[in-house]
């Protein structure tokens, strides 16, 4: 009875220590703790064009319900890790709560990412998608357009 009650306890404590040190084992991380690049020799790449993205969006969220005005830029920023995961998502001004949410679920679970590159070797990145509101419906601007509206 003794012995039973010693091995349950190791078992415990053998699991309590398997827990606190998988603990990110699962969680989407970083896979260089000491940078993330903002421009990489090659960028990453997703597996559907920003044009599908868009139609996706503009299927799913219906902007005339969205306290959102037309000329709106909305700017999604995240990380791609080395094994093309995403996470981290943020947005740079102030939007609804809940169309965050939406176009941030919308674009993690749509997007799939080959990782960027920098000397030949795969590496956590940030990537920015500017989205503006245009005629009710969504459009993302590439670098070039975003510069132009900035002016």
């Amino acid at each position: 009875m003794w012995l039973n009650r010693i091995l349950n306890l190791w078992i415990t404590i053998f699991t309590v220590i398997i827990l606190l040190t998988s603990n990110n084992m699962y969680g989407q991380t970083c896979c260089d703790s000491l940078s993330v690049f903002t421009i990489c020799e090659e960028p990453p790449l997703p597996s559907i064009t920003l044009i599908q993205l868009e139609e996706i969006l503009n299927n799913s969220i219906d902007v005339k319900n969205e306290r959102i005005n037309n000329g709106d830029i909305i700017k999604i920023i995240f990380i791609i890790n080395c094994k093309g995961e995403s996470f981290k998502y943020k947005t740079v001004q102030p939007i609804d709560s809940t169309l965050k949410d939406q176009l941030i679920q919308i674009i993690h679970s749509n997007i799939k990412w080959t990782p960027g590159l920098q000397a030949h070797r795969k590496v956590d990145s940030w990537q920015t998608l500017s989205i503006i509101i245009e005629n009710g419906k969504f459009r993302i601007l590439n670098d070039k357009e975003l510069k132009k509206k900035r002016k």
